[in-house]
């Protein structure tokens, strides 16, 4: 019963004089961590032994692959790499060769067990005397002599959590470094005792559990030893933290950043910035509207100005012009549409203005007399302009010149007219003056009870 253990004590004793104890530590060249576990590549000529104990070294074992995550882990960390990387699978002391139609050949995993869901042995036979496993970038199974030298080694760490990567402003990086030595900016989980480094934020921040039993969370070593991680305003999160900026502030890659006073203007085209706030602003064609110092509308300063016409050709004027032709605007003279009392108006760009003598204002669309102090109205000779009356909300029509050879016809017809009337009149005229002379009356008599004179024509005369 003794004779098999005898192999397993030389066995031993080789494996630790390969171990080479003064070796330097590796660092790893990979990591990937999950919720509960972490999976690291350690790419260096190492014995099983030696490789185990560098696992242990960062407080975990050889990799197990117990399922197809796993196994697309250790290709995230190998990248397409040459190379064979001890796996966490020995052989089990009580037998001295492979046993292929076995689930795991006869391995046992470094944490004492056989339980898996998942294998990728390379073809192979029975194999007496290779104890150990690697795995290949091809990902295939092979058995190996423990105390050759592999390329490298696979290491796992699990945990019971883990703290999620900071959410820092957009543009601000963060490195971590794990407990077992893995550097980086990708991680999506990271074990207890990880770090986060903020340099733009001067701050640096350890994954621990704070005793509150909800798992690892993000904090400092010694609160109040360090600057705060924000510049005004730090929001716990979970998992984390968020910096924001007092009101008036924005952030801006990772710092708070004194708003522009046009940053939340509710201006509707243009703002200028002033000394003490902002003004409101327009493009050219617009002009600020007079109701909302805010909002802006079509503007014309001059007797003509071109159309503002949107992309399917749609042209627009400003009020109290019209639209001439396909992208001009001209103006209306309201002053011919008799807005204004007799003449006292002038004609402006957009509107007119309607003028009152001294004394008098224009009220009820007329000029009438201004009251004194004792209710007396004061009269005077003197011409004084009104403010600009704007152009009513619907255009009067526009004066049409008369063709000259309309006003030609005009002329002829009136002459005509009048030349019948004429003849019109020297025709009854004639015709009057004889009936006077052919016109007689009779009597009809004394028995009637009315008389009544009657015309007798000429041939019937007594």
């Amino acid at each position: 019963a003794m004779r098999p253990l005898l192999p397993l004590l030389l066995l031993g004793t080789v494996a630790l004089a390969l171990a080479r104890p003064g070796e330097p530590a590796l660092s790893p060249a990979g990591a990937q961590c999950l919720e509960h576990e972490c999976f690291a590549v350690f790419w260096g000529s190492r014995s099983f032994s030696a490789a185990s104990e560098g696992c242990e070294r960062g407080g975990g074992h050889l990799m197990t692959v117990r399922s197809t995550v796993a196994e697309e882990a250790i290709s995230l960390l190998l990248q397409n790499r040459d190379g064979r990387l001890w796996l966490g699978l020995s052989l089990s002391p009580s037998l001295l060769c492979t046993e292929p139609s076995r689930l795991l050949r006869g391995f046992r995993w470094g944490t004492g067990d056989r339980s898996t869901d998942y294998t990728n042995w390379a073809s192979s036979g029975k194999r007496c005397g290779e104890r150990c496993v690697t795995v290949s970038r091809e990902l295939l199974w092979e058995e190996r002599r423990c105390e050759d030298a592999a390329d490298g080694f696979l290491c796992q760490y699990s945990y019971g959590g883990s703290c999620p990567r900071l959410a820092a402003p957009q543009g601000v990086p963060v490195t971590y470094a794990t407990p077992f030595g893995a550097r980086g900016t990708e991680f999506l989980a990271l074990p207890p005792r990880s770090a986060a480094f903020v340099p733009d934020l001067g701050l640096e921040l350890r994954c621990d559990e704070d005793g509150s039993g909800a798992g690892p969370r993000w904090g400092r070593d010694a609160p109040g030893a360090e600057p705060g991680p924000c510049e005004q305003e730090c929001v716990n999160t979970q998992g984390g933290f968020e910096c924001r900026c007092h009101g008036g502030y924005r952030m801006v890659d990772g710092h708070c950043q004194l708003l522009s006073p046009c940053y939340a203007a509710p201006c509707e085209q243009r703002c200028e910035e002033l000394a003490h706030g902002y003004r409101c602003a327009c493009y050219p064609g617009y002009a600020v509207h007079p109701q909302d110092a805010t909002r802006c509308r079509l503007h014309c300063n001059a007797s003509e100005c071109p159309a503002v016409c949107d992309v399917a050709g749609a042209c627009e004027c400003p009020e109290g012009f019209v639209l001439d032709g396909d992208e001009l605007c001209v103006d209306l003279d309201e002053c011919y549409s008799g807005h204004c009392p007799s003449d006292n108006c002038t004609n402006t760009p957009g509107g007119y203005q309607c003028h009152c003598p001294a004394g008098f204002e224009f009220r009820n669309n007329d000029c009438e007399p201004i009251p004194d102090g004792d209710g007396e109205e004061v009269f005077s000779g003197d011409v004084e302009p009104l403010p600009r009356t704007p152009a009513p909300s619907r255009a009067p029509p526009k004066e049409e010149r008369l063709h000259p050879g309309v006003l030609v016809g005009i002329a002829a017809g009136a002459l005509l007219s009048l030349l019948a009337l004429l003849a019109l009149g020297f025709h009854l005229g004639g015709r009057r003056c004889r009936s006077h002379g052919s016109v007689d009356y009779k009597y009809s008599g004394p028995q009637e009870k009315e008389l009544g004179l009657q015309p007798v024509p000429p041939g019937q005369k007594p």
